[in-house]
């Protein structure tokens, strides 16, 4: 029976860390965690009444908390305690509030962290018996997180690219960043320092009030050049797709690349079809319209999808560099220069 119950331990937590580690090449680690916290929450509560019926609580870390027959619970209940608290914090700056305007910005990070309270006092509570696959699990999983939020924390090296937004009024980040877990371009050579936007409102005020943009108004939106440069190349032949609809033949869609510099040029992809202002060799100005944001491509809905690249035309061999860019809201805080990761906010003033 023993040896049973440890098979079957080592392959759950195997199994677990196999899809985790799945999710998170896929660029969907926030929302296995999530899903992950909803089904933990009444399973372990479950499972926490049948360890009660059998007396199999060990409450020593309440009572006696350094006493020798508590140290062997110590490393077990700190690995949970750090893998959940990181859980939370990873949802906290994963989901994106602004993709939800009609709900209040707080609903999902309140029902987030009381998810992670629950397992925080589960995990102070262990079962008698310790398993060391779920304990190795744990331990693997935080430390993962924690380096994935230094690795987001930290400037990326090189000399980045300056530019404005593309589109008017707030734009949010909805994919950006230096990690996997907030920007699921990061895993790609040929896409890491891209980002991807869509608009939320006019003004800052309307941010700050939640009085947000609904559906898809990104859809025909005016593209505004984001710097000075010279068009190197188009591409205007793609249809629309239909809502929650990709084409992944043609990942970029109808996208146009201005060169700035030697090997240096802006991409801005899944443009609205024939929407294109410009022609190759033209030379356009920052804050020109060059186009409309659409749905082409590999794109379910309609936003933006821009970055900084070493060739002109879009190829799954090149390479990005890192952007920054001159206005941007993280938080309620105006900063400058700075490159953009998930939930900030992109400011282009209306002229």
């Amino acid at each position: 029976m023993k040896l049973f119950r440890q098979v079957l331990s080592w392959t759950l937590a195997a199994t677990l860390g196999g899809i985790g580690f799945l999710a998170h090449h896929l660029g969907t680690l926030m929302n296995f965690i999530f899903l992950l916290l909803m089904l933990l929450a009444p399973i372990n509560l479950l499972w926490f009444g049948w360890r009660i019926l059998r007396k199999e609580l060990y409450h020593g870390l309440f009572t006696r908390p350094l006493a020798p027959e508590s140290r062997k619970y110590w490393w077990p209940c700190l690995a949970r305690v750090v893998f959940y608290l990181c859980c939370g914090y990873l949802l906290h700056i994963g989901i994106v509030p602004y993709q939800f305007p009609e709900m209040s910005p707080v609903v999902f990070p309140i029902l987030g962290w009381i998810l992670v309270l629950l397992q925080l006092v589960l995990a102070l509570l262990p079962a008698s018996r310790i398993s060391i696959a779920f304990t190795s699990l744990f331990t693997v999983g935080a430390a993962f997180m924690l380096w994935q939020f230094v690795q987001i924390s930290l400037p990326t090296g090189g000399e980045p690219v300056l530019l404005n937004s593309p589109l008017q009024g707030v734009s949010c980040v909805v994919q950006g960043g230096n990690s996997s877990i907030v920007n699921h371009h990061y895993g790609l050579r040929s896409q890491r320092y891209a980002v991807d936007l869509f608009k939320v409102a006019e003004t800052e005020e309307q941010v700050r009030q939640w009085k947000l943009l609904e559906g898809d108004v990104s859809f025909g939106q005016t593209i505004y050049s984001p710097c000075d440069g010279r068009i190197a190349y188009i591409e205007d032949l793609h249809p629309d797709n239909e809502s929650g609809k990709a084409v992944e033949e043609h990942p970029a869609g109808n996208y146009l690349t201005i060169e700035i510099a030697t090997d240096r040029y802006v991409m801005i992809a899944h443009l609205k079809e024939k929407s294109l202002l410009v022609r190759p060799g033209d030379i356009v100005s920052s804050g020109q319209s060059i186009a409309q944001c659409g749905n082409s491509g590999n794109s379910s809905g309609p936003h933006v999808h821009l970055q900084v690249q070493t060739t002109p035309q879009f190829t799954y061999e090149g390479q990005t560099v890192p952007m920054t860019f001159r206005d941007v809201l993280r938080g309620k805080t105006h900063v400058e220069n700075i490159q953009p990761k998930r939930n900030d906010l992109l400011l282009l003033p209306s002229e």
